[in-house]
């Protein structure tokens, strides 16, 4: 199916939820359940992947009216899934103590050799790359939800300055000053352990 067919496709079904048949939007949940678990996958963790992207389609399915039938509906749904990942780091991060303190030893112990090492890519090939991203993730929990969600999108998504601040509704500069300074703090924070 090329993208013209489908987004005529997603458009038909939207015409038809908004006409009054809510239970055409289960097609769209169901095309696009994948779609946006790996995207809330890439942000939050696992554990709250399911609860998170059930809110996302709610919200979608909230905000249909909305839409610009002009649009990708692909592209405005991911732009909500962004956005909600978004919104959950920031609420965790209001509620955060100290994340640090949660690692274990196993997992002290293996940040300390990547340390040593100076080298990420080193730890991949290492097999680590799961451990990595836990890791990675307690330490960007350090950061505030824009300075974490703009170094996702800009170095872990490898989206352009310019893709990162459409996404977030921020200017490129804003996205390229928080970026720099987040980049500094994860070098302190880094640095400090």
């Amino acid at each position: 199916m090329d993208r013209q067919t489908e987004e005529f496709n997603d458009k038909e079904i939207i015409n038809s939820v908004l006409a009054g048949n809510t239970n055409a939007f289960e097609d769209l949940i169901k095309k696009y359940k994948n779609y946006v678990f790996s995207i809330v996958l890439k942000h939050v963790p696992k554990a709250e992947v399911e609860e998170i992207s059930h809110e996302i389609f709610l919200s979608t399915y909230n905000s249909l009216k909305n839409f610009r039938q002009t649009g990708n509906f692909k592209n405005w749904l991911a732009k909500i899934a962004v956005r909600r990942a978004y919104d959950y780091l920031r609420k965790k991060y209001l509620r955060q103590k100290n994340t640090l303190t949660l690692i274990d030893v196993k997992q002290e112990q293996w940040l300390e050799s990547v340390i040593a090492q100076q080298s990420i890519t080193q730890a991949q090939e290492a097999g680590k790359k799961e451990e990595a991203r836990e890791i990675l993730n307690l330490v960007l929990a350090k950061l505030k939800p824009k300075e974490r969600m703009i170094l996702e999108l800009n170095f872990i998504e490898e989206l352009s300055i310019k893709k990162t601040a459409k996404i977030l509704n921020l200017t490129e500069i804003n996205v390229k000053v928080t970026s720099f300074r987040a980049r500094k703090k994860l070098q302190k924070i880094i640095g400090q352990l």
